[in-house]
């Protein structure tokens, strides 16, 4: 996955607003961050949708910081789900938005990276979605996955499994107000994520995330207008699946 453009993600949000109009955080159904207006109705609508209103963690006003007033907030970073934040790979200090934030959410966690032998691309999380990558962009067949897996002790058809398997540590005291480097408050591997969203988070993909993702390639609608519209036509060209027009 490309590096995610958070400033486009969020301009159509935060620009052009009345002063009365404020956006915040919300907690989606899916248990994902995201964000969302205050205006009554909207606000209703995100709320009959599941979501929970978040307005401790203030209003967001800069496209260029929208994770910056939950992240600085010394309760903010434990909101987000696992998931979340292995998605948008969070997990390492260049991708944090805001430096020196700690999740302790991901304490005790492993995190399993399956790299690909081909390209550079970001290190997948499941042996099913290397192997996928493999036959889709590589044009591996069966056997070939199967002999890459036993050669590298992956087994695709199981989960957890991987090349390397590292856990993020959380130290055993920490006082915010005295910010601690994040190379003296973690211990974990300099390693990337490509996390498929499940179905529930793929619901409020277009409240958090602009663009789709194909299950079975990196095929991405990042940069596309229409997202729904343009992962039917890649999903019937590229996979010959039969998607209602």
């Amino acid at each position: 996955m490309a590096d995610i453009d958070w400033q486009a993600m969020a301009e159509s949000m935060t620009g052009g607003k009345r002063q009365s109009e404020k956006v915040i955080y919300y907690r989606l159904k899916s248990g994902w961050i995201g964000w969302g207006d205050t205006q009554a109705s909207k606000q209703l609508g995100m709320i009959q949708k599941g979501a929970i209103p978040l307005p401790q963690y203030g209003t967001i006003t800069n496209s260029e910081d929208i994770w910056g007033p939950i992240l600085r907030h010394r309760d903010g970073p434990a909101e987000f789900p696992v998931e979340q934040v292995l998605t948008y790979r969070w997990y390492k200090p260049e991708n944090v938005p805001v430096q020196n934030v700690r999740f302790p959410q991901l304490a005790g966690q492993k995190i399993v990276e399956f790299p690909c032998p081909e390209c550079s691309r970001p290190a997948f999380h499941s042996p099913i979605h290397l192997g996928s990558h493999l036959r889709v962009m590589h044009a591996y067949d069966r056997s070939e996955v199967l002999k890459y897996g036993e050669a590298m002790h992956i087994d695709f058809s199981k989960i957890p499994g991987g090349k390397e398997v590292v856990e993020y540590a959380m130290p055993t005291e920490i006082v915010p107000e005295v910010p601690q480097t994040v190379e003296e408050a973690f211990e974990f591997a300099s390693v990337s994520a490509e996390t498929p969203a499940t179905a529930e988070v793929a619901a409020d993909l277009e409240t958090i995330n602009p663009f789709l993702s194909c299950p079975d390639c990196d095929y991405t609608t990042e940069g596309k207008t229409k997202h729904d519209f343009a992962l039917q036509g890649h999903r019937r060209a590229k996979h010959l699946e039969a998607v209602p027009a």
